[in-house]
């Protein structure tokens, strides 16, 4: 029986369902109240809670009480005509309550008049005449409630509903009447009493309390986990325990272990191996620090920085409360390497750290492709108990939690691996804004390669740091080749108010700063450090192709790097016609997700570490793009690569000599040609590479190079110099190029500022103070449906993506490598699960390019794509391309959609797509 007056009673929040049973407002508010009150006790990290408590200027019981409050209240705009009479049946037996008042609303004002936006001025005005609160601080409490479907309301759009301008909107009377109970009723079960004055809620705080109202809510309005005819006495027990979400990660008995044996148990080091220099310094520096705070790790290619961050994480996790760890990388390839990382050193913490069944989630557009992820789903019948592994039941120690691997939540997860776009979304403005800072606040929060970012990404880099900065979240960068410069933006971002960082030579380093205080840990060479022989090869293709031909003839495994897909697909070719495709593997972004995946396996399988059973080629020649420059442990026997800047360079060149092993004898000195430019009477021409990286880099770069003639590289004594001196304001250059690098480098310093204010049209502001309003205002859309989005955060041409289908005599058919048997594709129906599974294994990305990135094009493939899968389940947004099967390879041409010329567009499972204009007559 509810105790609530019958007019509040018939108050609805969730419409009838197919048993004709509707949700009460009133008892939604309370579902949800209580699910937040769980939700800060049993899933929220204590760190979390203290920090967010501490920001606010309140005891961590009584902020607790705010965010039940703030959940309980979540949907009081509910409780307006604007609402209610969206359902005719339900409103009339409102107004026979006495709820009347209101009607003939016009459509668009209905619309505006959302219940988050109605709810913000309520809770506002309620603030205002029964707290004693002003309107400022009214407005941070109102922004949760504002904000708790994803977009908190503009200021305009607040002025848009203001209560005295359309008092219909809100009804009066009764209306008044049950709004007050509710409220007066959530402020009461919140014991909201025992605080007395409200103060004002930073946004940081603002963020974190919308994202904890928006997983309550989203959980309390689950009909399968909260039935509406549920018992009273059970519904939020029964719905909690059926939805199962993991404990945080609570690191234990970390403090007092030294590096070695922490690191040594977490990566089975070998019998007598020892701990690296770097990784028993960022140890050192975790456990000392007495706040939240920002490490720098800078070390060599090969030095261990991964195992030094995690270890690292773990004691800053236990030092700070918190309750996961957020790796983040460049690519897709690199994630997916690292995923297996994770997840091995996750296996390895104890039992009491990180509990059977905590949550891991991989975070990019084709984590379905890593066998290692799906395996971690669980399968019905298995059990997830600790006891039930001495039964034999298969059971992981981390497992894709189902409702954690949904749209939007998977940053959730204690665990996240991902490409670093899913950090960088933190600062694009876009819906459920809030429950990505949620994600990050729990966490501790590790960047990979920050060095390989552009101004365009730094900007979302910066802004996302000075948000972590703000809220107190423990963060650690990992490069190898880090400008001074670029350290220093990273470190001022995080941590405004800190002292400077002082100058060093040194390398490696480890930099800490936290609050106003920073430090400098000068590291020890861990003496695995080797000469480097660098030679010329200026030409074109053809020569870098010949020299790969006589590294190969002379034994060994050579890794050839190219700057463009054409580039690489074009080299490939070349050194493929004498050696033959079995000993040529080709690697870049333009492989369908399928053939990618499997390839990025296979790389890391054949050219990774030494490992017992695996058989590495004797000989072998990898032609690949960026991708395999940055956080693969790979490695080989001698490189060639396209010019870069330096600090790329020496990324690729990390891929060499990078384990210990037997080399060929030609090859034991390691060497690195680089070609892809040409010196013509004195004045350099870097070909394609000048569209991909700035002229003044490469310029300064080559000049480095040559100015060291015979000498060599020291690794890594010689790169934080090579680098420092690259990105200087006056670099090695030769004479005679001065004024040729000032042009550059006036024509770069340009491009960066178009790339910074580009970026900065999306960018989330630096926290401050007052409502959290307008965060989603003029919003890129969603990050994980819309492509636009998805490019927000990098300065790359929005460009379309397709699935490829193979026609085999008139059917439509997954591609015949990826099958064991040939699968047809239906076009009159939508295909089954499987079928749509394989098709999203088959898609893949157009090259950029004006002539197939156009409506033209796109209109041609959609009127190819069947109109049954417009709805379809996985299918819908991306079309179909068809390619004819063709004795070697698939084609297919598109005439008409380019004005004078036609498209051959060919797909090969060695090569990848390519695609050229060709004439009509061709």
């Amino acid at each position: 029986m509810s105790d609530v007056t019958p007019a509040t009673e018939s108050l609805w929040a969730k419409s009838p369902n197919e048993a004709h049973e509707f949700l009460p407002l009133h008892r939604h508010l309370e579902d949800a109240a209580e699910v937040a009150g769980w939700l800060w006790d049993s899933w929220l990290p204590a760190g979390v809670a203290q920090r967010v408590a501490t920001a606010v200027g309140l005891p961590v019981e009584d902020l607790r009480r705010v965010a039940v409050f703030l959940a309980g209240v979540h949907d009081i705009g509910k409780a307006t005509p604007a609402f209610a009479s969206m359902h005719d049946h339900l409103y009339s037996l409102m107004q026979a309550q006495g709820l009347v008042g209101g009607g003939g609303f016009s459509r668009g004002l209905r619309r505006r008049a959302h219940h988050t936006r109605t709810g913000a001025w309520i809770l506002t005005q309620w603030l205002e005449s029964e707290c004693g609160v002003t309107r400022a601080t009214a407005l941070t409490y109102a922004a949760v409630v504002g904000g708790h479907h994803g977009a908190p309301p503009t200021s305009s759009e607040l002025i848009d509903v203001e209560p005295t301008a359309h008092p219909s909107l809100y009804g009066h009377g009764q209306w008044d009447v049950s709004r007050s109970e509710l409220l007066e009723r959530a402020w009461s079960r919140a014991g909201m009493a025992r605080l007395g004055s409200l103060p004002a809620l930073p946004q940081t705080a603002q963020a974190a309390l919308t994202g904890l109202v928006i997983v309550a809510d989203w959980i309390a309005s689950n009909e399968a986990l909260f039935p509406y005819a549920a018992p009273l006495s059970t519904r939020v027990e029964d719905g909690l325990t059926e939805l199962g979400l993991p404990s945080p990660w609570k690191p234990a008995e970390v403090l007092d272990r030294d590096a070695q044996s922490l690191v040594a148990s977490r990566f089975d080091l070998p019998p007598g191996a020892t701990v690296r220099p770097v990784q028993e310094a960022a140890v050192g520096v975790a456990r000392e620090s007495r706040a939240p705070g920002l490490m720098v790790i800078e070390a060599p290619m090969g030095e261990g920085k991964t195992e030094a961050a995690l270890a690292a994480a773990e004691v800053l996790a236990a030092r700070h409360g918190l309750g996961g760890v957020f790796v983040a990388l460049p690519t897709q390839a690199t994630t997916d390497a690292m995923f297996s990382r994770v997840v091995s050193w996750v296996e390895h913490l104890p039992g009491e750290e990180m509990k059977v069944g905590a949550s891991i989630t991989l975070a990019h557009g084709k984590a379905r492709m890593n066998r290692l992820y799906q395996g971690l789903r669980p399968h019905p019948g298995e059990v997830d108990t600790e006891s039930s592994r001495e039964g034999g039941t298969r059971v992981d120690r981390v497992v894709v939690h189902e409702w954690l691997s949904g749209r939007k939540k998977g940053t959730l997860a204690n665990v996240v691996v991902g490409t670093v776009d899913q950090v960088l979304f933190a600062a694009l403005r876009s819906k459920h804004l809030a429950l990505r800072m949620l994600g990050l606040y729990g966490k501790v929060v590790v960047i990979d390669e920050v060095h390989a970012y552009d101004a365009w990404m730094n900007v979302y880099l910066t802004r996302v740091l000075s948000w972590l900065g703000a809220a107190g979240v423990p963060t650690i960068l990992l490069s190898a080749t880090l400008p001074p410069a670029r350290r220093q933006e990273l470190i001022s971002a995080y941590a405004p108010e800190s002292d400077s960082v002082e100058e060093t030579t040194a390398y490696p380093v480890v930099t800490w700063v936290s609050g106003e205080s920073a430090s400098v840990t000068e590291v020890p060479p861990s003496g695995r450090g080797h000469w480097m022989a660098v030679e010329m090869l200026p030409g074109d293709l053809q020569v870098m192709a010949a020299r790969a031909r006589e590294l190969y003839d002379e034994g060994g495994c050579v890794l050839v790097v190219v700057n463009t897909v054409g580039r690489a697909q074009r080299l490939f070719r070349e050194v493929a016609a004498t050696l033959g495709e079995q000993e040529v593997t080709l690697t870049h972004s333009r492989f369908v997700a399928a053939d990618r995946a499997r390839r990025d396996v296979e790389l890391v399988e054949r050219f990774g570490p030494p490992r017992d059973g695996v058989e590495r080629p004797a000989r072998h020649v990898v032609v690949g793009t960026q991708v395999v420059e940055q956080s693969l442990d790979v490695d080989f026997d001698a490189m060639i690569s396209d010019l870069a800047p330096m600090d790329l360079l020496l990324q690729r060149a990390g891929r060499m000599h990078r384990h210990d092993r037997s080399r060929p004898a030609a090859r034991r000195v390691p060497t690195l040609w680089v070609g892809g430019h040409a010196v013509a009477e004195g004045v350099p021409d870097f070909g394609a590479s000048s569209y991909v990286y700035a002229e003044s880099l490469l310029l300064a770069t080559l000049g480095e190079l040559q100015s060291r003639g015979d000498s060599g590289i020291e690794l890594p004594g010689d790169i934080p110099g090579l680098v420092a001196s690259t990105y200087s304001t006056a670099p090695q250059v030769p004479i005679g190029w001065q004024e040729l690098w000032q042009e550059a480098e006036q024509r770069d310093a340009a491009e960066r500022r178009r790339q910074q204010k580009g970026a900065q049209a999306f960018a989330l502001k630096k926290p401050g103070r007052g409502p959290i309003q307008g965060w989603a205002a003029g919003e890129v859309g969603d990050p994980e449906q819309s492509d636009t989005a998805r490019a927000a955060v990098r300065d790359i041409e929005e460009t379309l993506e397709v699935m490829l289908v193979a026609v085999v005599n008139g059917e439509w058919r997954i591609l015949p490598w990826l099958t064991e048997e040939p699968v047809t594709v239906p076009r009159e129906v939508v295909p089954d699960e499987s079928t749509t599974a394989l098709l999203n294994d088959c898609t893949v990305r157009l090259p950029p390019g004006s002539a197939w990135n156009n409506a033209e094009v796109e209109q041609a493939l959609w009127d190819e794509t069947p109109e049954a899968w417009e709805f379809a389940l996985g299918l819908s947004g991306v079309p179909v391309l068809a390619l004819e099967e063709s004795p070697h390879y698939y084609l297919v041409r598109m005439m008409g959609v380019c004005h004078d010329r036609a498209i051959n567009i060919t797909y090969t499972p060695q090569e990848g797509l390519t695609m050229e204009r060709v004439s009509h007559d061709q």
